[in-house]
């Protein structure tokens, strides 16, 4: 399953309660963190990306 990008591509870059209740819902995912990786490279969703990846690090999230 390839991971919505509408609410990262749209994120206003303040917005946080956004990205978490958006880590909440996808994390579980098997491939949740190779995706967000893969976003790395589009620049609109550059930010919001890295910030979801920081965060799951923060909260142990694993790549495989």
């Amino acid at each position: 399953m390839s991971l919505p990008n509408t609410v990262i591509r749209q994120w206003d870059g303040k917005d946080t309660d956004v990205l978490t209740n958006y880590y909440r819902q996808y994390k579980g995912l098997p491939a949740f963190a190779n995706q967000l990786i893969a976003m790395l490279t589009e620049t609109d969703l550059q930010s919001a990306a890295s910030w979801l990846l920081k965060h799951g690090l923060e909260h142990t999230l694993r790549c495989s």
